[in-house]
């Protein structure tokens, strides 16, 4: 399998006759030489069963019964024959992902690749990464969202899409259609272990819409279908590194006459497409519903395209755009290079209790074991031992014993740092307050920066955390009785520069958890 590990489906919904897949990243073999391509005909498709929508600008001929698509021509020729069944995979740890497959789209993109003039990025392949709902097909009448009941609640949102699509086939772009589909599958997650019939169907309505949907279309592709609000859900990179593990792991076991590629997909060339653009309203349109197609496209590396700059051929940049939330790289340009706190603020030789102050995500675990616990300072945090009253009978016993300790709380009000104040007052110990200097945004950033690194334990925080200590929020002062004046700790990043690309990544807003 060359870096796939395969495993019996417990799904029997997805396949009864398909293993599922568990994929790993292997290094790919160096590019070898191909002879001259071969010129291939253009060859006239076979009758497929008719689906609901077709393409009006593709030369389609319909009957009652059969739907016939002619073919541009180009130098590539369509497949004459494609299975009726898309095979689909359970993927990721947490089997969040659903990838399915039409075809062979990475070895016949391959060989396309290679005996197409007309394709860029030679040695390289080149995905064509598209969105589903509103860039390739809207529901059918005036609604906004399909039925999750109807597997043939679908257009195409323009005439042109199906034969705009096998034109890039053609060229020689692996296909591949990725959509965020939390509230159609989610509910088939909690069936596999809860057992509701209704769930399992739903999902089933949805896998016969994309074969509906591909069959229309003509060729073979990828389709990934993100089922939680984790990692694989836009604009988190997680589909697309999920597709770049199915390839790679596909090339593996593909045909022994083709070569592997020397690299992955190639950024510079690849594109995405996609509708949640987060385009201002120019009067006649209205702003963007999201903005999480664009982001997806940043993180994955890929151009991006509107539906309307790829089928219509509208000029590209012709409405200006906002991306919502916390812009990472900005703040890495402009962050400077100053230590996070002087060591004059740090450990005072004595016994003391220190008390941070901020946001969940704003860095004050991390701070305590880079300044506070190589001095032998004992860690107190509510999340740990979950209520205030443990939290107040902790201190005092490290206080009893001469031992200084940090709580680790949020203490986002007076009342709250109260009860501290004066237990440090009852043991005549100074206090101190620690501030980390934070907005909710990057706060909330952080959060799911945290919770989405590799081999972390850490789960997301809901966003009520964040909403409930913004709106409870007092700033602390000396006069609640702190020893001395407030230490403001602003946040630095530090890491490898793995971390540091993870960071730079566009994370999805409070708003879409």
């Amino acid at each position: 399998m060359n870096g796939c590990k395969r495993g019996l489906a417990r799904d029997d919904d997805l396949n009864s006759d398909v293993e599922a897949i568990e994929v790993k990243k292997i290094k790919l073999a160096p590019i070898f030489a191909f002879g001259k391509p071969e010129t291939s005909k253009v060859t006239r498709l076979s009758p497929l069963p008719s689906v609901v929508a077709t393409d009006a600008s593709s030369s389609v001929a319909t009957s009652s019964k059969h739907t016939y698509l002619a073919t541009s021509p180009l130098a590539i020729s369509l497949p004459t024959s494609l299975p009726n069944k898309i095979c689909w995979q359970i993927h990721g740890d947490n089997q969040t992902c659903l990838a399915g497959t039409f075809g062979e789209p990475a070895v016949d993109s391959l060989q396309a690749l290679h005996s197409s003039s007309s394709a860029k990025g030679k040695g390289k392949a080149v995905v064509a990464f598209f969105d589903l709902d509103w860039t390739l097909i809207k529901p059918q009448g005036n609604k906004k969202w399909p039925s999750p009941t109807d597997e043939f609640d679908y257009a195409f949102l323009f005439p042109n899409v199906v034969r705009k699509l096998q034109e890039e086939y053609q060229k020689g772009r692996i296909i591949v259609l990725c959509s965020n589909q939390y509230q159609t599958l989610t509910g088939y997650r909690k069936a596999r272990v809860n057992f509701k019939p209704a769930e399992t169907a739903k999902m089933q309505v949805w896998q016969r819409k994309l074969l509906n949907i591909v069959r229309a279309l003509r060729i073979p592709c990828y389709i990934f279908a993100a089922m939680a609000k984790d990692e694989f859900r836009k604009p988190h990179r997680g589909m697309w590194d999920a597709f770049l593990q199915i390839w790679a792991c596909d090339l593996g076991r593909g045909r022994t006459e083709l070569a592997m590629l020397a690299s992955e997909p190639s950024g510079d060339v690849s594109y995405f497409v996609g509708d949640f653009a987060g385009r201002l309203s120019d009067g006649e349109k209205d702003k963007d519903y999201k903005d999480t197609d664009r982001k997806f496209a940043i993180n994955a590396g890929l151009r991006f395209f509107t539906p309307e700059e790829f089928f219509q051929g509208v000029k590209r940049g012709g409405r200006q755009f906002e991306l919502q939330g916390f812009n990472a790289k900005q703040f890495l340009a402009r962050q400077n290079s100053t230590s996070e706190a002087a060591p004059s603020l740090l450990p005072i030789g004595t016994t003391e209790i220190v008390l941070f102050v901020g946001l969940p995500g704003a860095g004050k675990s991390t701070y305590f074991n880079r300044h506070f616990r190589p001095h032998g300072y004992q860690w107190v945090n509510q999340d740990i031992l979950k209520t205030r009253d443990k939290c107040l009978k902790a201190v005092t016993q490290h206080v009893k014993e001469g031992k200084s300790c940090v709580v680790d709380n949020t203490n986002r009000d007076r009342q709250t740092r109260a009860y501290y104040v004066n237990l440090a007052t009852r043991h005549n110990v100074p206090i101190r307050c620690f501030q980390f200097d934070m907005n909710i945004e990057q706060a909330w950033h952080q959060n799911v920066y945290r919770a989405f690194s590799p081999d972390s334990t850490s789960k997301v925080i809901p966003p009520i955390a964040f909403t409930s200590y913004s709106s409870g929020y007092q700033e602390p002062t000396k006069a609640e009785g702190f020893a001395e004046e407030i230490h403001h700790v602003p946040f630095v990043f530090s890491g490898t520069e793995e971390e540091r690309e993870r960071y730079l990544q566009w994370y999805a807003t409070r708003d879409d958890f």
